[in-house]
């Protein structure tokens, strides 16, 4: 699994309702649209945008791929 295709796997149905995707891509400093066109598989998520991403949203429990094997 690569860290592209972790990271939409935790945006499940509930999680999408929950947490607001514009406010990860302002707190992340991506431009607007990049993770929702991401998640509704419209396009690619650039992979220098990933960090960012990850580390806004490891505040509220996401676990890259890394994380998750160290445990």
């Amino acid at each position: 699994m690569t860290e592209a295709e972790n990271l939409k796997a935790w945006f499940t149905e509930n999680r999408r309702k929950l947490v607001s995707v514009k406010a990860v891509e302002e707190m992340a400093g991506v431009p607007a649209s990049t993770l929702k066109h991401f998640l509704d598989g419209r396009r690619a998520i650039p992979e220098h945008h990933l960090e960012n991403i990850e580390n806004v949203l490891s505040t509220i429990g996401y676990q890259s791929i890394e994380q998750r094997n160290f445990l």
